[in-house]
């Protein structure tokens, strides 16, 4: 019987250890093919270092190799492994290296790059090192199949070798053809002389850029493919993501961060929020863009039930949450009010300024990046009362514009 005093006591090395040690080190190639820590927990065994425990895990590991299903995913994420010599590989794909020695921070730095991993995914690419690493913040905020810029979708497609036309906006369009020198022209098609990248045999890649049936595509090839292959048939390419629960454009992300169309919405690892379905969540997501706004958690969770669940488009009454929802995402606009609340904002607290049809309230309803304070600014106008929130700068700004 096994006690957890036991437990902690060292295991000599027995004929049964050696010959498990051998057979392991001997199927994965020296153990090269083994993750680190069981690469050491050989040594461990040999040496008489292992515990019961320990013993009992080599064991684990015996039965995988001779099983031939040997795996031991980092930190328990399923395909996430660390090599001896510190890489870290994502389904095969060598993303980083690690030397951590603190097991916490080590934990925390795998977690944020599995979640950026899920997000390429996401976008239907393949986490490499270039997305995931090196231009994370290129690929941060995109969503699946968005049309707009050629990158940096052309580079994944090129660098994992997927030759297909992305379909791109009029805008870009006609940025790369007018403010780019054009090297080769056809119908509808052109290359854009800035070369891209070069092949493994040292030739230039450039971006292809064409016009098919009313849409924009790109590509990044050679000179000698876009001469064969610039009047190719196109194949329209759509990824279907894995959407949370079946929600279009809801994305749960493996360390409890939910997004809709790429903004946190919802954190479920936080045992402070709410706990909400994802149904119900979808529903706060749409009653939310129907008053013109973008969801976030400040909207979903946070201020539902006080400020956004009752009321409804157009709601002439309060400032609040329209200013807010303004200012948060930099839309600053005036936002019609009632002649009670723009009374009630100007009686409440003394303004910090006034003079004519208009105030700055004295209090604070937020503050800059820079820590200026915020206030609710009002007018009356035309027979109507309008708020936003500036700083004082911002407001006297506004004052000197109307003189």
């Amino acid at each position: 019987m096994i006690t957890d005093e036991t437990k902690l006591q060292r295991v000599n090395p027995t004929p049964e250890i050696y010959e498990m040690v051998i057979e392991i080190i001997g199927t994965t190639s020296d153990g090269n093919q083994l993750s680190a820590r069981h690469l050491e927990l050989t040594q461990s065994a040999i040496n008489g270092f292992c515990t019961e425990e320990g013993i009992n895990e080599l064991r684990r590991v015996y039965q995988m190799v001779i099983d031939n299903n040997y795996v031991d995913w980092f930190h328990n994420i399923e395909g996430m492994v660390l090599k001896n010599n510190g890489y870290v590989k994502y389904k095969g794909e060598i993303l980083d290296h690690y030397s951590f020695t603190d097991w916490k921070a080590e934990h925390a730095a795998v977690i944020e790059l599995y979640t950026r991993c899920q997000h390429i995914e996401l976008l239907g690419l393949k986490p490499t090192q270039h997305n995931c690493v090196h231009y994370w913040q290129r690929y941060a905020k995109l969503q699946p199949n968005s049309v707009g810029s050629a990158n940096p979708w052309v580079k994944d497609d090129f660098i994992c070798g997927t030759r297909i036309w992305r379909q791109i906006d009029e805008k870009h369009y006609n940025h790369y053809f007018h403010n780019a020198i054009v090297e080769t022209i056809g119908t509808n098609a052109f290359m854009v002389t800035e070369s891209e990248t070069d092949t493994s045999d040292g030739q230039a890649v450039y971006m292809a850029v064409r016009e098919s049936n009313g849409k924009y595509y790109a590509q990044l090839m050679t000179l000698r493919e876009f001469k064969t292959r610039r009047y190719e048939a196109i194949t329209e390419y759509e990824y279907t993501p894995n959407w949370y629960c079946g929600i279009e454009h809801m994305f749960r992300y493996y360390d409890g961060r939910i997004r809709w169309k790429g903004v946190m919405v919802d954190y479920d690892a936080d045992l402070g929020n709410e706990k909400i379905t994802p149904q119900e969540l979808h529903t706060r997501c749409l009653h939310i863009e129907s008053l013109g706004f973008r969801p976030s958690m400040y909207s979903c969770i946070h201020n539902w039930h006080e400020e956004y669940k009752d009321i409804q488009p157009g709601t002439i009454g309060s400032a609040s949450p329209w200013v807010h929802e303004d200012y948060n995402w930099d839309t600053p606009q005036w936002r019609q009010i009632s002649e009670e609340y723009y009374d009630l904002y100007k009686d409440e607290i003394r303004p910090l300024r006034m003079g004519g049809n208009s105030f700055l309230g004295g209090d604070e309803w937020n503050h800059t990046e820079d820590r200026q304070s915020v206030h609710i600014a009002c007018k009356y106008e035309d027979g109507k009362c309008y708020a936003q929130l500036m700083t004082l700068k911002q407001y006297e700004a506004y004052i000197n514009s109307k003189q």
